[in-house]
């Protein structure tokens, strides 16, 4: 049995947006509630209408809103702004992965914060070795072993940016599988589109047992120019100790709290071994019924916050 280190970015899920504690007295149009508004576009969430003849919603108050929320509304309006139809797309229930196995291709614009992290050459040559999500204009989340190799450059969309610094999280330690995550700040903000925009952090409360499938994408295995997507499926905790205990590097076990485990039950599709980076931190093979240990971003939100609205 072969243990690689699987190179995938962050499982990072739709927002969910806490509105029962952050209700206003007053009824509005819905048009004009940016937060029930973006629900309703990006999650087809039905609102809750106070009169459903004039569409009125009672609107939240941003005041109440966490940082985060705030942020994720922010890039949302997005999509309202420059893109009119009615094809809206979950793009937060997805982990950014650089390699993978049994996927299909991605639409154009379908993953808008999916990176490459890479080595850019003398020559302008561009190894991609890690994969990420962009979550703010300047900062992108990957492993902390991605940000072990000498990578420079981040790819989003067209362009390569300059890398300004790499922030691996302070407790991680090489080696091991715990705290494998980490910040990379862009020498230069992003400008935002349809087609570049970040995703949405999770929120505190997520729930992930409720969450039994999620899509991850990465970079085609032998054409790194392509863009995949598979359907991995949730294991329990109880699971994935199973399947990980003794690994080297784990050797205190699979963290309840900081460690979440996905994949194929039938083996058939898979997240692939490399160099380092995104959130898996462990897996045994590539396309294997054994699932991949992936770090759960949400006991860093604030280490996070710290960092990139500082």
């Amino acid at each position: 049995m072969i243990y690689c280190h699987l190179i995938v970015s962050i499982i990072i899920l739709s927002i969910s947006l806490n509105l029962a504690n952050a209700q206003s007295d007053e009824c509005i149009p819905l048009h004009e509630c940016p937060i029930i508004l973006s629900e309703f576009k990006l999650q087809d969430k039905t609102p809750e209408y106070c009169d459903d003849y004039e569409e009125t919603v009672n609107c939240p108050e941003l005041d109440d809103l966490s940082e985060n929320q705030k942020k994720c509304l922010e890039y949302s309006k997005l999509i309202f702004e420059q893109q009119n139809n009615d094809e809206y797309l979950d793009r937060c229930k997805t982990t950014a992965i650089p390699f993978i196995f049994g996927g299909t291709s991605v639409s154009p614009g379908e993953f808008p914060h999916m990176t490459g992290i890479g080595i850019k050459d003398k020559r302008g040559n561009v190894e991609l070795v890690c994969g990420g999500s962009l979550i703010s204009p300047n900062f992108v989340i990957t492993t902390a072993y991605c940000v072990e190799a000498d990578i420079n450059v981040v790819r989003i969309g067209p362009d390569d940016i300059k890398i300004k610094e790499k922030i691996p999280h302070a407790k991680f330690e090489s080696g091991k599988f715990y705290h494998d995550i980490a910040l990379i700040e862009l020498d230069k903000e992003v400008k935002l589109s349809y087609n570049i925009r970040p995703i949405c952090l999770p929120e505190p409360n997520i729930k992930f047992k409720s969450l039994k499938m999620l899509k991850a994408v990465g970079w085609d295995s032998n054409d790194k120019r392509i863009l995949h997507k598979v359907d991995l499926e949730y294991y329990s905790y109880e699971e994935c100790q199973k399947y990980y205990d003794g690994l080297e590097g784990l050797e205190d076990g699979v963290s309840e709290r900081n460690h979440l485990c996905y994949g194929d039950r039938k083996g058939k599709k898979d997240t692939c071994d490399g160099d380092a980076g995104g959130i898996t931190s462990a897996g045994v093979g590539c396309s294997s019924e054994i699932p991949g240990l992936y770090t759960n971003v949400v006991p860093y939100l604030d280490w996070i916050e710290q960092h990139i609205y500082e």
